[in-house]
C-alpha cells in the first residue's frame, strides 16, 4: 500500500511539468522546463530545458559539477517539486 501512495504522489508532482506525448521510438519528452529553488528570486537551476530520451536506449546526461544534471533527472521523475518550483 505504501508504494501505491508514492506512485500517486509522483503523478501529482509531474502534472506541473510540460510534457508532450512521445512520438514512436521516444520514451520521454520534456519541453521548456524551468526549475527554481523554492523561495528563490535568483537565477533558476534549469532554464527553458527541452530534451527527448529514446525508448529502450541508454542515454547520458553529462556536465560540470553544479550544472543541473540531478535537478533535471529529479524534474523528469517528478521529484523536483519537493524542493523547487517547476
Amino acid at each position: 500500500m505504501g508504494s501505491t501512495s508514492a506512485a500517486r504522489q509522483d503523478t501529482r508532482n509531474t502534472a506541473s511539468i510540460k510534457t508532450d506525448p512521445a512520438p514512436d521510438g521516444i520514451g520521454f519528452v520534456l519541453r521548456d522546463v524551468t526549475v527554481s529553488a523554492k523561495g528563490s528570486t535568483g537565477v533558476p537551476i534549469l532554464s527553458h530545458v527541452s530534451c527527448s530520451v529514446p525508448a529502450g536506449k541508454v542515454s547520458l546526461i553529462i556536465g560540470e559539477s553544479g550544472a543541473g544534471k540531478t535537478t533535471l533527472l529529479n524534474a523528469m521523475a517528478g521529484k523536483a517539486a519537493a524542493y523547487a518550483t517547476i
